[in-house]
Order: structure tokens, then sequence, then C-alpha cells
């Protein structure tokens, strides 16, 4: 045991002592601009052991002209490493963990584009990026951040509280499940909205498929909204189309479908809603908080409804 435990000592030695985070600066600025994204990291880097051998990245600053990301800033991250690459100064990042950012973009679309910019590097081998870094992510989180959407006239939507996590990434078109959650701040109240479900991305044709996503809306009525929706998020067209939709607020039960269109400029919706209800007036005053008063207490009872809708922004 002794022995083995030398042996073990003697390796974490070399990879600590011999090499040195720092020198890996220059090959993670270059990943990043891979990406289309500018990347100062003002502060050093250095290992962390527990609870597995990760590479820190102190407080850097981000940019991209081509993605249209404003002067941004990351708290810190964290990159988690296979430890035989090491020994032949090849990192080999499977994981990582990006906490505290501030994001700032000129686009909504330009949020998705960010938030899908670690499929993009994937699986990338040192071979392929010509440097002594390779990358395989089996798990990406965010944490505690925030996006900022600049729009006309100065007016600014932020996504506060973010905290996404994804397991077994690819850009191959292979499902994978993710949690979101974020806050929305509105002028007298905030959002809160929470999603898990399972994504595929295909970063040839800029497509997500949703296979399945299930997501609460709290704190925007009295009552909780649950939706669970499947269908295709087109980076490409910038539209959405889905091919289920289940929502229901209280015991209000819609189903139906959605296309929109214009996702980043003007949107456009329509599509088919049922809607029902075996209690309206109970459903409605759960949803309103306020009471509803009827001449007939049977009254408001059963309700069924079909519509076509098309809707803009306008």
């Amino acid at each position: 045991i002794a022995l083995v435990l030398a042996v073990f000592a003697g390796v974490l030695g070399y990879i600590l002592l011999g090499v040195d985070p720092n020198d890996y600066k220059p090959q993670l600025e270059q990943l990043a601009q891979d990406q289309g994204i500018d990347l100062d990291i003002e502060g050093d880097l250095g290992w962390s052991l527990l609870p597995t051998l990760a590479l820190n990245v102190g407080p850097n600053k981000i940019s991209g002209e081509q993605h249209r990301i404003r002067p941004s800033t990351l708290t810190g991250a964290e990159l988690r490493v296979d430890w035989l690459p090491l020994l032949s100064k090849q990192v080999v990042v499977n994981a990582l963990t990006i906490d505290g950012a501030d994001i700032h973009l000129d686009q909504t679309q330009q949020a998705a584009t960010v938030l899908s910019s670690p499929l993009a590097g994937a699986d990338i081998s040192a071979e392929e990026s010509g440097l002594p870094f390779a990358l395989a992510f089996n798990h990406v989180s965010l944490t505690d951040s925030k996006i900022s959407i600049h729009g006309e006239n100065d007016s600014v939507t932020t996504y506060d509280q973010i905290n996404l996590e994804a397991q077994k990434l690819n850009a191959l078109g292979e499902p994978f499940p993710i949690k979101l959650s974020l806050q929305l701040p509105l002028a007298e109240k905030t959002l809160a909205l929470s999603a898990s479900g399972e994504l595929a991305y295909h970063q040839v044709e800029q497509r997500i498929d949703i296979a399945a996503l299930d997501i609460e809306v709290a704190n925007f009525l009295a009552e909780l909204i649950k939706v669970s929706l499947s269908g295709t998020l087109d980076m490409a067209t910038d539209s959405l189309a889905t091919n289920k939709l289940l929502a229901s607020v209280g015991g209000l039960m819609v189903e139906g479908n959605l296309q929109a269109a214009s996702l980043s400029a003007e949107p456009t919706y329509s599509g088919h809603l049922s809607l029902s209800s075996a209690n309206l007036k109970g459903d409605l005053q759960g949803i309103t908080s306020k009471a509803i008063a009827t001449g007939n207490p049977d009254a408001l009872k059963l309700f069924e409804m079909q519509l076509d809708y098309s809707a803009d922004t306008n």
C-alpha cells in the first residue's frame, strides 16, 4: 500500500508541478476565438483536486462581434480534466462549470447561440484543434448567472439567477438531458421559470429538436402555469414549431400546437388550441385570486372551446 501511495504521490507531484496551467491561457483563449468569442483571462489559472481534478479559471472578460456579444464578464470557470493525458501534457476537458456570468447581448436569438456554444465544442480532439487541448463535454453547468438583452430605445430585458445543467452533450443530434431555472424581473413582479427535459442539437442545420420539455412558470398568475411540449427550434430560420403542446393553470387545461416565426425581431404566432375546464368559475377565481359572482350557482361549470389563432407583437 505504501508503494502504491508513493507512486500516486509522484504522479500527482508531476502533474501539479510539471504542468503550469497558466501555460494554457493562450490555448483557452484560442478555443474561445474558434467559437467567435474574444476571451481575456485576467486572473491566474490553478489546479483543484477535490471533488475531482479541475483547472480553475479566474475572473475574465468576454465579447464577440460575430455573436453580437457586448462586453461581458465571468466570475470564474472550472474545467474538469482527465488525469492520464496530463502525463503527456495533454489537457482533455470533459466537464465545464461557469459561475457568475453577466452576459450582454443585442438580440434574443443570440442568447440561444451563446447557450448552445458549448455544444459546438462538445467533441473536439487535440488533432482537430491543433492545440494540446481536447474537449469532450459530458457535463456543462452555468450557475448564478444572468443574461441581458439590449433592445431599441435603450430597453433592456434581464434574465437573472440563471442555473443551467446539461449532460452527455453532443452536436450530432443525439438526445441529452437538460435542466434550467431563471428569474425574469418585471415592473411589479418577478417571474420564476424552471424547465427540464431532453433536447437534441444539430450543429450543421443549426436546429434544436425538443424531444420533451416540461416548464413551470410561477408568480405570473395566482396559480402555477405548467407546460409540456415537443417540437423544433430552428435557429437558422429563427422559428419554433411544436407538434405537442399541453398546458394547465389550476384545472383549466389547454392542448394544441404553436408555430412562431421571427422570434428575435417581431414574432408572429399561429396554431390551434383546445381549452377545457370542469369548473371554470373555480379555475378563474384561482387564477385571478378574485371572487366571481354569478346569479346561478351552477353557472360557469363545464367549459370547452376550440379555436384557431394568429397574433403578432404589433
